[in-house]
C-alpha cells in the first residue's frame, strides 16, 4: 500500500468510530445527571461540599454503579479501538 492509502484507511477506521463516541457521550450525560442527582447531602439536600454525607438506596447504588462500569468499559474500548485505527488503519 502506498502512504496515501495507508492514510486514506486510518482515516476511514478513525471515522468509524463516530458512532461509538456519540454513544459514550451519552453515557457521560447519563452519569452526570445521576451524580448530580444522588450526590448531595442527605440532611441538606443540597449540592455537595467539601464534607458530605451521602445515603444511597441500593436501587440508586446499582444505577450509578451500571453507569460507572458502562462509561469506564466504552472509554477503555474506544481507547483501544483509536489506537488501532490510527496505528492499523482498521478498527
Amino acid at each position: 500500500m502506498t502512504d496515501e492509502e495507508i492514510n486514506k484507511a486510518r482515516v476511514s477506521a478513525l471515522l468509524n468510530l463516530e458512532a461509538q463516541i456519540c454513544d459514550l457521550a451519552d453515557m457521560v450525560q447519563v452519569m452526570q445527571t445521576l451524580l448530580n442527582r444522588y450526590l448531595v447531602d442527605k440532611d441538606t439536600r443540597e449540592p455537595v461540599g467539601q464534607i458530605i454525607n451521602i445515603q444511597l438506596g441500593a436501587g440508586e447504588m446499582r444505577m450509578l454503579s451500571f453507569a460507572w462500569t458502562d462509561v469506564s468499559s466504552r472509554a477503555e474500548s474506544l481507547q483501544h479501538k483509536f489506537y488501532e485505527a490510527a496505528e492499523t488503519g482498521v478498527c
